[in-house]
């Protein structure tokens, strides 16, 4: 095969991508336990909710970057230089800007939460949950600025470099995690710390060797900073930032949530098997993640019989990865025995709606990517408004009812109905039939 094809070039980011997204995910595992150790049940729920909550406010890049990563990757299959490094400088700037504005505000807005009530917990003071989690939000901002390196990579379909920064990110936590744990003893503030500066870090170094060696044509400048196209970056971002605030809606509120509800202790026992299952969307979302731009080049080049084939292959291995999630449900407790080496009790309920959740959501993926990738995204829009809208009220209500699995409840439902408004979108784009808003 041609490795300078479309396919060529997908199937030569897979091999690295599977390598290195495996090593990241035993590093992932490898931290679960090393984190537990460290700050026992109820501060680790406690750090998964902080890192949540800062991770859902951090995703205020009004789309930008997804914006980008469209319209670069038209731009490279047009070989329109000018206009991509244009379009890179404006996002940068875009996004200094913007970080810089919400960091600043929420430096100001900090010091009047009341951290102990979002928290349930009064393990801290205040004062010192606002330090802790300034500092973390601090880092949580640099990164969003120095991540357009990825969506530069993913539009010149090299997304194995995006796998290998998050891959050595996690590496250097792991190492200075384990060293430091031999001289000091650990709280939340340090651990915090660690976890948020060394992704900025590995983000920033791998920026400065990808512009001075492969992408030294696409460098950033402020002088190809153009403000016009900001309304075009922004029309299209700002239905994908939408669209992210609805899928962190869901990420992030449940285990806000579910510390409300049931206190840290649930959202340790929840954020521990939706890790276990998410080993299938992280591997599923490794196949599915070079063809997002890859859409985007053949739908530009009306490569339409390639957009076929592909999306049929891909419902192909999710019925390969379904089988494989029925394993680790009825495994479940043989893999937390090994894993975790603690005795942790998880309902079989929950277990379930996290597999149908996870499930389902990966078919939904194989649509929504394509959706993304050709930029069809207005009933995506739409939909993300109204799965906002009533997601939380509806979880809290189902919580309430039917226990921490009943947290899911809504959102299973949600995505088994916007699966068939997909499917049957992505059917009239492919037939050219689509025409009002399921062409938009």
């Amino acid at each position: 095969m041609d490795f300078n094809t479309r396919s060529g070039k997908i199937l030569k980011n897979l091999s690295g991508m599977f390598v290195l997204k495996g090593l990241n995910v035993a590093v992932t595992f490898l931290l679960v336990p090393i984190t537990l150790n460290i700050l026992d049940d109820e501060k680790y729920g406690i750090w998964i909710t902080i890192s949540g909550i800062l991770l859902w406010i951090g995703l205020f890049d009004v789309g930008l970057g997804n914006g980008l990563r469209n319209k670069l990757t038209e731009a490279l299959a047009k070989n329109n230089i000018k206009l991509a490094k244009e379009l890179i400088s404006t996002t940068y700037v875009a996004l200094f800007l913007i970080f810089l504005s919400i960091f600043l505000i929420f430096q100001f807005v900090n010091q009047f939460i009341d951290w102990q009530a979002v928290l349930n917990t009064s393990i801290f003071t205040n004062s010192q949950f606002a330090e802790i989690i300034s500092v973390i939000f601090g880092f949580i901002c640099l990164r969003f600025v120095f991540n357009t390196i990825t969506f530069i990579c993913f539009s010149k379909l090299d997304p194995v470099y995006v796998q290998l920064m998050g891959f050595l990110g996690k590496v250097l936590s792991l190492c200075i995690i384990i060293g430091l744990s031999k001289f000091i003893t650990f709280d939340l503030f340090l651990l915090g710390l660690i976890y948020s500066s060394t992704p900025v870090a590995i983000l920033f170094l791998f920026s400065i060797y990808l512009f001075k060696s492969r992408y030294s044509y696409l460098i950033p400048n402020i002088k190809n900073f153009k403000a016009e196209y900001l309304k075009e970056l922004l029309n299209l971002g700002g239905k994908f930032f939408l669209i992210q605030i609805s899928t962190i809606v869901f990420y992030q509120s449940q285990n806000l949530i579910i510390t409300q509800i049931f206190g840290p202790l649930a959202v340790t026992e929840y954020s521990i098997t939706f890790q276990l299952f998410s080993v299938i969307t992280i591997l599923f979302s490794i196949i599915l993640t070079p063809f997002w731009s890859a859409f985007t080049d053949a739908y530009s080049k009306e490569d339409v019989e390639w957009i076929r084939k592909s999306l049929k292959r891909m419902v192909n291995v999710w019925v390969l990865f379904v089988f494989f999630s029925f394993l680790i449900f009825f495994g479940f407790d043989l893999i937390l025995e090994v894993w975790i080496k603690k005795e942790i009790f998880i309902s079989s309920d929950l277990k379930f709606s996290i597999l149908a959740y996870v499930v389902i959501n990966s078919l939904l993926s194989i649509y929504s990517n394509f959706l993304n990738g050709v930029g069809k995204v207005s009933i995506q829009y739409y939909l993300a408004i109204i799965f906002a809208l009533f997601q939380i009220p509806l979880s809290i209500f189902c919580g309430r009812h039917f226990g921490v699995a009943g947290v899911l409840f809504p959102s299973i439902l949600f995505s088994v109905f916007t699966f068939a408004i997909f499917y049957i979108q992505t059917g009239k784009i492919l037939n050219k039939s689509a025409i009002g808003i399921w062409n938009k």
